[in-house]
């Protein structure tokens, strides 16, 4: 029979590791496990943005400016509508836009150029290479982009980007890949009415695509169209890996051909019929492609639906009556709208594992859902209490 030590005799239970009430010591290989992802995302964005600020200087410098600000409008535009209609049911923010915008305008670009330049080594600088080797190099790059900004999405536990987000990734990425092409050659995204930021609006297909080029009424919509393709592909690819990889790898497959077959049509600028048909539909598809997505991330979140309340756009105004003053009814409202994100991709990711509903996620969501919309807690504190937030 063990008898305890007296109180005060100096002896004291320890932990084989620390101490107790000590916190234990994480090893560097476990802290760079859990911070990769935001390290790697803040590296690329360091990156791009310096690569973004070179290239503005150097376009100053070669006095070509006018590049830059031309399509800057038709730039803003087409991504503010793309978020926009797909904002009821993506789960990234406008972050995650600027990512992809910063992923085309140097990584993809870093990557592609080289890539397709090796390409003309074996091949030759021909129209074949050019048609079709050099299509094939960026697209590969641009889909390796867009798998990298998948995996950060999808590093937590629980949560999964959808059609949605991986389209407007997509076209962000597209976007900036053009933008970076415009400075580089130096050329304009279209050849606009007048030679004018006004001017792109003014084109076939300028009240949807105001980036794309008009040739006597073929409209291209460049790597715009690819990015769109290979987003909607990823997203596909991606949440259809564990249900049927054999679906997952045909259907990704034929839309990265897709996007390269349109990518080499253009370039090819051998205008035959086929070639004429086949570029007067890619806006066509464009747009299916976009409303597939957001028909998809609809169905997914009303068959996986969280067992939860269902997010809803009066929760907004539930939340600013709530509030006791401006900042507070500001971070309620980004609370709705990031409870909104992650009830859809709790969702997707339901889909995503084949797996029923997830009782920690629904535990989480229903704290981010009552944080805000529900009043402050009415508890007083106790009289001389040396923690404020006792009673909390």
């Amino acid at each position: 029979m063990r008898i305890a030590p007296a109180p005060g005799s100096g002896r004291q239970m320890t932990s084989p590791s620390h101490s107790l009430g000590s916190t234990p010591q994480r090893s560097f290989k476990e802290w760079i496990r859990l911070n990769l992802s935001p390290l790697l995302l803040f590296l690329g964005l360091l990156v791009s943005s310096i690569a973004f600020l070179v290239l503005i200087f150097g376009a100053l410098r070669r006095g070509e400016i006018h590049y830059v600000w031309i399509n800057t409008p038709a730039l803003i535009y087409t991504l503010t509508w793309l978020s926009l209609v797909t904002l009821p049911v993506r789960t990234i923010g406008l972050r995650y836009v600027a990512r992809g915008f910063f992923g085309g305008v140097f990584l993809a670009m870093a990557l592609g150029f080289p890539l397709a330049k090796v390409m003309k080594i074996p091949f030759g600088d021909n129209a074949f290479t050019v048609a079709m080797w050099v299509p094939f190099a960026e697209e590969i790059t641009k889909t390796m982009v867009l798998l990298l900004l998948w995996w950060g999405l999808s590093r937590r536990l629980g949560r999964r980007p959808g059609l949605s987000d991986m389209t407007l990734i997509g076209a962000a990425l597209g976007l900036g890949l053009s933008f970076h092409e415009d400075m580089l050659y130096p050329r304009a995204f279209s050849n606009f009415w007048g030679d004018t930021a006004l001017g792109a609006f003014g084109e076939s297909w300028g009240a949807v695509f105001p980036t794309s080029l008009d040739h006597y009424g073929i409209v291209g919509l460049g790597h715009l169209s690819s990015g769109i393709i290979l987003g909607f592909g990823v997203g596909v690819f991606t949440l259809l890996w564990r249900r049927s990889r054999l679906t997952s790898l045909i259907a990704g497959g034929c839309l990265f051909t897709l996007a390269v077959v349109f990518h080499g049509l253009w370039n090819s600028q051998t205008w035959t019929a086929f070639h004429e048909m086949a570029l007067r539909a890619e806006p066509w598809l464009n747009i299916l492609l976009i409303v597939t997505a957001i028909a998809g991330d609809f169905i997914i979140r009303s068959k996986f639906a969280p067992k939860v309340e269902k997010p809803l756009w009066r929760d907004y105004l539930a939340a600013r009556r709530a509030a006791s003053g401006f900042l507070d009814a500001f971070e309620r409202i980004m609370c709705v709208t990031h409870y909104r994100h992650e009830y859809q991709a709790v969702a997707n990711a339901h889909f995503y594992d084949s797996s029923p509903t997830n009782p920690a996620m629904n535990v989480r969501l229903t704290v981010l859902r009552n944080r805000a919309l529900q009043g402050p807690p009415s508890v007083a504190r106790p009289t001389g209490s040396a923690n404020p937030n006792v009673g909390y």
